[in-house]
C-alpha cells in the first residue's frame, strides 16, 4: 500500500432507480438554531467524558477505550469543534499511540481511521495506513469481516470496516481492488428478498443493518469505479434501490425499524450514512434529516430522556452528535433532477464537493432535487448543477422554475457531458426560450472565474459561456463538458480545478449556512396599481453610461422600507432624465453605472439645483467600477467646485439609524485593495449643515440583487442591505 496527497473522492451517489411518490411536504419543522443549541449541549457532554491521558470513556463499558475515544474524536470534529482544540488534540495523540487489533479490532479500527482523517490526515497517515492494513488482513474469505481476524461474520462489522477503508481511500492508502469487489459481493449475496439487511446472512431485515448495506454497496462501487478510471461505466444499482425502497417503506427516527428502541441511535448514525452518502433528501415521503433532527431536538427540550436498548449515555451522545451535526451541513451544490438524461455521470458532484470540503476543511454536502422543486428548495444551496446528453426534453414547469431560480438570484452550472451536440442544440434552445433577453456570450480567458482558486494557464483553459450581468454570472455554460475528470476523482486534471474555480467564484469561500437555515431571497410581491398616489419615490438618473446594471436590488431594498419603516413608498426607481424631466418628482435620487459617467450641462445644472433645495442623492460604483468612481469625483468637483467628497465618520445619523453594523463584511477583492476593512467607508458632500450627497466606492447592489461579486471591490449581505435601508431612510428624512 502507498499514501499520497489526500484526494477528493468522497462517497457515492445513487442512481434514483427506486419507485417515489408523489413529491412531500417538507419534514417536521426544526431551526437551524435549535440544532444548533443541542450540538453545543451533545458536545460539552462528550467532553466532558474525557480523561487525563486523552482518551473517552464509558463508564458502562471501559474495555472499548479506541472505539470511544475515536467515536468522540469524530463527533467533535463532525460538529465543527477546531482540530487544534485540546480535547480533540489530545484524543487524537491517544489513538496515535495505542493499537486496535484486540477484541473489538474491526469497530474500534474503522472508527480509529475515521477520526484520525478528520483531525490531520497528513500528520497521521503513517498510522491511518497501518489500521488500513489491519482490517485488510481481517476480511474473510466471504468478503465480510467479524470481531478482528477470524470469526462469523457480520453486517455491523462490516459497515465499519468499509467506512475505515473509504477514510483511508480518501487519504492515498492504496485498498486492493480485490478487497472492494469481494466487500461488494458479500453485501450483494447478504441481502434478503425483501431489499433489507439483517445481522448476518439469513437473518431477519431490521433498520440499521439495511441502511449499512445499502451505504456498503455504494462505496464499494464507488472505489471500483475510481480504479477503473472511466467516467460514465457502472456497476447495476437496483439492489441499492431495492435498499432504499426498503428504508422508505419502513422509516422512522423514533425506533430502529422492526427492532423497536434497540440500537436507535446507532440506527440514527446509520441513516444518516446513507442518506448522506445517497445525496437523498428523502427516503420515500420523509424528509429523514429534517424529521431526524426535529425528533432529537424535540426530545431534548422535552427533558433529554432517551429510551434506546443496548446503548449508553454515551453512544446516544456521540450518535446524536454525529446525526445532528451531519445534518445541518451545509448544501453547496443541487443536481438538478429533469425530464431525460440527467445524470450521464452518476459520482460527479459527489467527487467535487468533497474535494471542495476537503482543500476548506469544512463539512459541505450536496443532494439531488427535481428541477420543477419547490423554489425554497432550489434556493438551499448556492449552485444548481444542470448536466445532460441528449436532446433535453424540459418540461414547461421545469423551463420556468429554472427562469424563476435564476430571477430570485440563482447560480445555475449547465455542461453539456462529453460535449454531447445534441445536448448543446437542445440548451441553447431552451436558454433562448427562458432568457430572451440574455444570450449566451463566450467568456474572454482573462475572466476571474478562471483564477478565483487555481490560476488555470490560458492556453489550457477549457471554453466557457454565460449568461452575465455586468460582474456576475447567472448561468454558466460548458459545451465541451467538465465532469468527466470529477466523476473518476482526477483531481490534477484541468477540467477538475476548473469546478473548484467555479465553486470559488461563485461563493468566494465563504462559511455557508447550515441546511436548515431558511433560505434568504427575493420573491416580488404584487404590485398595487394605486401605490404610486402619496408615495415616496426613489428615483433612478438615467445616463448614457449603463445606468441600470442592477434591475432587482432596489425593488428589494424599498421593499424592506416599506416592510421595516412603515412608509409608503413606491416599490420600483422612477426612470428620471434629469437633463429634460424634473429630479423633484423623486424624494430620494440614485445614480450608478459600470462606464464613464458622462452628463450634459442641464442635467449638471438640474442636479445641483436638486441638491441645493434639500434633495438628496445616493451614488454607488457598481461593480465597483474605476472608470465610474473617477468620473463621479470629476462630475462632484465640476458641479461644486472646490468642494470634494470626504469620508462619513462614525456617528453620523446616517448610520445610527436601523440595525446596528457592528462590522461590514467586504468582498475579496475590497479586502484585496485594503486587508483591514471591517467598518463602513461610504462618502459624502455636506451642504446647509446636511450630507446632500452620499457615495459609496464599494458596490452594494450585486449582494442585495442575489448575485454577489467577490472579486468586485463591493460588500456583502447582510451588511449590504442592512447599510442601503439607512441611507434611503436618511435621505427620505433629509
Amino acid at each position: 500500500m502507498s499514501h499520497g496527497r489526500c484526494g477528493g473522492v468522497g462517497l457515492a451517489c445513487v442512481l434514483i432507480l427506486c419507485v417515489v411518490g408523489a413529491r412531500p411536504a417538507l419534514g417536521q419543522q426544526v431551526s437551524s438554531a435549535a440544532v444548533q443549541r443541542r450540538v453545543e449541549a451533545l458536545t460539552r457532554a462528550v467532553r466532558a467524558r474525557q480523561l487525563e491521558d486523552g482518551s473517552f470513556r464509558d463508564p458502562e463499558a471501559a474495555n472499548w477505550p479506541v472505539g470511544h475515544t475515536a467515536l468522540a474524536v469524530l463527533g467533535l470534529r463532525t460538529a465543527g469543534v477546531p482540530a487544534n482544540d485540546r480535547a480533540v488534540r489530545d484524543g487524537a495523540a491517544y489513538l496515535a499511540r495505542t493499537r486496535a487489533e484486540g477484541r473489538h479490532g474491526v469497530y474500534e479500527s474503522g472508527l480509529r481511521i475515521m477520526a484520525l482523517e478528520s483531525v490531520d490526515s497528513a500528520r497521521y497517515a503513517a498510522e491511518i495506513e497501518a489500521t488500513a492494513g489491519y482490517l485488510i488482513r481481517a476480511q474473510q474469505p466471504s468478503g465480510g469481516w467479524s470481531y478482528g481476524l477470524s470469526g462469523r461474520t457480520d453486517n455491523s462489522n462490516t459497515q465499519f470496516a468499509i467506512l475505515g477503508l473509504n477514510s483511508a481511500a480518501l487519504c492515498g492508502v492504496t485498498v486492493p481492488e480485490i478487497v472492494w469487489r469481494r466487500a461488494g459481493e458479500y453485501l450483494a449475496v447478504g441481502q434478503n428478498r425483501d431489499g433489507g439487511w439483517g445481522y448476518q446472512h439469513g437473518t431477519a431485515s431490521y433498520g440499521s443493518m439495511t441502511a449499512a448495506g445499502v451505504a456498503g454497496l455504494f462505496i464499494c462501487d464507488l472505489w471500483l469505479h475510481v480504479q477503473r478510471g472511466r467516467c460514465g461505466i457502472y456497476t447495476d444499482a437496483s439492489r441499492v434501490a431495492n435498499g432504499l425502497n426498503w428504508l422508505a417503506e419502513n422509516f422512522s427516527v423514533a425506533v430502529n425499524p422492526r427492532r423497536d428502541a434497540t440500537y436507535k441511535f446507532y440506527y440514527l448514525y446509520a441513516l444518516e450514512r446513507a442518506g448522506a452518502i445517497l445525496a437523498r433528501p428523502r427516503f420515500g415521503r420523509h424528509d429523514w434529516y429534517r424529521e431526524g433532527a426535529a425528533h432529537l431536538t424535540e426530545q431534548a427540550a422535552a427533558g433529554g430522556g432517551f429510551a434506546s436498548g443496548g446503548e449508553s449515555d454515551f453512544l446516544r451522545d456521540c450518535f446524536a452528535l454525529l446525526f445532528l451535526a451531519k445534518v445541518n451541513a451545509p448544501l453547496l451544490v443541487l443536481k438538478a433532477q429533469w425530464t431525460g438524461d440527467w445524470q450521464p455521470y452518476r459520482y460527479d458532484v459527489r467527487f467535487l464537493v468533497n474535494h471542495v470540503g476537503r482543500l476548506l476543511g469544512q463539512t459541505l454536502d450536496w443532494q439531488i432535487v427535481p428541477l420543477d422543486a419547490p423554489l425554497d428548495e432550489l434556493m438551499r444551496a448556492p449552485i444548481l448543477y444542470l448536466s445532460g446528453r441528449g436532446a433535453g426534453a424540459w418540461s414547461e414547469q421545469e423551463t420556468g422554475r429554472l427562469k424563476e431560480y435564476v430571477e430570485a438570484g440563482g447560480f445555475v452550472l449547465v455542461e453539456a457531458a462529453g460535449g454531447d451536440a445534441a445536448f448543446d442544440r437542445s440548451v441553447r434552445a431552451m436558454m433562448a426560450q427562458c432568457f430572451p433577453e440574455e444570450r449566451l456570450v463566450r467568456l474572454p480567458t482573462d475572466h476571474p472565474v478562471y483564477s478565483s482558486h487555481f490560476d488555470i494557464p490560458p492556453e489550457q483553459r477549457p471554453p466557457l459561456e454565460a449568461a452575465m450581468g455586468p460582474c456576475w454570472i447567472s448561468v454558466l455554460y460548458a459545451p465541451e463538458g467538465l465532469s468527466c475528470e470529477w466523476d473518476v476523482a482526477d483531481f490534477e486534471h484541468v477540467n477538475s480545478r476548473m469546478g473548484v474555480n467555479v465553486v470559488a467564484y461563485v461563493t468566494g469561500l465563504q462559511t455557508l449556512e447550515g441546511k436548515l437555515a431558511e433560505p434568504v431571497y427575493y420573491a416580488p410581491s404584487a404590485q398595487p396599481p394605486q401605490e404610486r398616489g402619496g408615495a415616496f419615490t426613489l428615483g433612478q438618473v438615467v445616463h448614457a453610461g449603463n445606468w441600470q446594471p442592477h434591475k432587482v436590488a432596489w425593488r428589494r431594498v424599498l421593499e424592506e422600507v416599506n416592510a421595516k419603516a412603515g412608509l409608503t413608498v413606491y416599490s420600483r426607481p422612477l426612470p428620471i432624465r434629469v437633463d429634460v424631466e424634473s429630479p423633484f418628482e423623486a424624494q430620494v435620487l440614485y445614480l450608478t453605472g459600470v462606464d464613464e459617467l458622462r452628463l450634459g450641462p442641464e442635467a449638471r445644472r438640474a442636479l445641483k439645483l436638486y441638491l441645493e433645495r434639500g434633495g438628496f442623492l445616493f451614488a454607488e460604483a457598481a461593480c465597483g467600477s474605476r472608470r465610474f468612481d473617477e468620473s463621479f469625483r470629476a462630475l462632484v468637483r465640476q458641479v461644486f467646485p472646490g468642494q470634494d467628497l470626504a469620508e462619513l465618520p462614525l456617528g453620523h445619523p446616517l448610520y445610527e439609524g436601523g440595525e446596528p453594523l457592528p462590522r461590514v463584511e467586504y468582498s475579496i477583492g475590497a479586502r484585496e485593495q485594503s486587508p483591514d476593512l471591517q467598518r463602513p467607508m461610504l462618502e459624502f458632500l455636506e451642504l446647509n449643515g446636511r450630507a446632500a450627497l452620499v457615495y459609496s466606492r464599494f458596490d452594494l447592489s450585486s449582494a442585495i440583487d442575489g448575485h454577489p461579486c467577490h472579486r468586485c471591490p463591493s460588500i456583502l449581505q447582510p451588511s449590504a442591505g442592512r447599510l442601503a435601508l439607512k441611507i434611503i431612510l436618511y435621505g427620505l428624512a433629509s
